[in-house]
């Protein structure tokens, strides 16, 4: 089974070539291309499981049942396999074998449960959908009551089964100190070939250099790169403004690889629209790319082809793809961490490694813990700093974000404290001691 796309719909269509309605009808109930990416990985996975178990939703509705209890517990063991390994129905009937027991999510190549869960929860939906589609066409009352409460069970179960990812602590976000966030800054500013790393050419090292400082100012990725000219406005005291915007109409082809504000294609309500004032050096940045090579790449292709938006390819193209993005993003991360300027505290951790990755993300992370404690020293008022961050970070009223970011930075806060301590400690014991003692000789840092 695959999704395929026609004009402004998708489709789900069988191995044999027919279109999977309820399948279709569902995923076009969703608008973003992203959300409906994923949904279709899940929709995959039920129709394997389906097809395992020999089951007929229609067929079973007419009986007014949904799935079985020994069905629900399949469904939710293959919730953790990667679907490249449920091609072969072999596989699916071990990792169905009750005489297995080791659970599920230890087994090798499991995916998380956070992955697990969500795709259980997909699943619930389009079961939710389902039933109010086929139960119009049931016309036994009794039958029909039996149908919704079956579903509603199965739909319950599903959606508790995985707990999701494990409890999140402070320093899940990966965010720098705010000395280090501001020493990351200033390099590359003053010194943007430091972003080079090992790569030999410094073609789009301007325009590099812009977009990162564009991500210490806490934007995300498809914000920067669905940035335009017009968006841009300059005050008389020589300030620069930017406006969030989400500008899908200048784009000529739009995908789901399309770099887009976040919630731009959905009717999740966040905050995509807001005006940013940007730092005097984010300023320069720009001026410096958008006056210099993003100019020059416009004479050179003999025509303006950017349709508006501030960060083009060589040949004079809008940046049209997310996943070139993150990959330049974490690239330059990886050429400042090497280079010992980005400095990222990690904590013990369950051996989750796209945890550890640095991205544009880090730098967001790191732009909204400095905004936090900086204004917290201005204002000293909790609720109107988490507004204040909630506007400028595009989240929405009831986000629990800035929460997050109060908890790192109370453990931010004591670490230094704890480090200070220690240091006066540690030169207590060293002035005391004696110049052959092993107290001394034994310091580590």
């Amino acid at each position: 089974m695959r999704m395929v796309r026609a004009a402004s719909k998708v489709m789900m269509i069988e191995y044999d070539g027919r279109i999977n309605a309820p399948f279709s009808f569902f995923l076009n109930t969703h608008k973003n291309p992203n959300t409906q990416d994923s949904l279709s990985v899940s929709l995959k996975l039920f129709h394997l499981f389906m097809f395992h178990f020999k089951i007929s939703l229609p067929e079973r509705a007419l009986d007014g049942r949904c799935l079985e209890e020994r069905e629900m517990l399949g469904l939710i063991n293959l919730s953790f396999r990667p679907l490249t390994e449920l091609a072969d129905p072999r596989r699916i009937a071990k990792f169905l074998d009750v005489r297995n027991a080791e659970p599920d999510e230890d087994r090798d190549g499991a995916v998380e449960g956070g992955t697990a869960s969500q795709r259980l929860k997909d699943i619930a939906a389009f079961l939710k959908d389902y039933e109010t589609l086929v139960a119009h066409h049931i016309r036994s009352a009794d039958t029909r009551e039996r149908l919704a409460a079956s579903y509603l069970a199965c739909c319950e179960r599903l959606r508790r089964a995985v707990g999701g990812a494990a409890s999140s602590s402070a320093y899940d976000i990966r965010a720098m100190s705010s000395t280090d966030f501001v020493g990351c800054m200033k390099v590359v500013y003053s010194r943007p070939k430091v972003l080079l790393g090992d790569a030999k050419s410094d073609m789009h090292l301007l325009r590099d250099r812009a977009m990162f400082m564009l991500s210490c100012e806490g934007l995300r990725p498809g914000e920067i790169c669905n940035l335009r000219v017009k968006d841009l406005f300059q005050g008389p005291d020589g300030l620069l403004s930017l406006q969030v915007a989400v500008n899908k109409k200048h784009r000529k082809v739009v995908k789901s690889s399309t770099p887009l504000p976040k919630g731009a294609s959905s009717n999740t309500p966040y905050a995509t629209v807001r005006m940013i004032h940007l730092w005097p050096f984010t300023r320069d940045a720009l001026n410096d790319y958008i006056n210099g090579p993003r100019s020059q790449a416009i004479a050179q292709s003999g025509e303006d082809r950017t349709s508006g938006f501030v960060f083009i390819k060589s040949t004079g193209d809008p940046v049209a793809s997310r996943q070139a993005v993150s990959l330049r993003f974490s690239q330059m991360c990886d050429s400042l961490h090497q280079a010992g300027h980005m400095k990222i505290e990690a904590a013990p951790r369950r051996g989750d490694a796209k945890k550890d990755e640095l991205s544009s993300y880090t730098m967001r992370h790191s732009a909204a813990s400095y905004f936090y404690a900086s204004k917290m020293q201005e204002l000293e008022n909790k609720e109107s700093v988490f507004d204040l961050m909630k506007a400028r970070f595009g989240w929405t009223d009831k986000s629990h974000m800035p929460e997050h970011y109060a908890k790192r930075g109370i453990v931010d806060i004591a670490t230094v404290q704890v480090n200070e301590i220690y240091t006066e400690m540690r030169a207590e014991v060293d002035r005391m001691a004696p110049p052959n003692d092993v107290t001394k000789i034994q310091r580590t840092e």
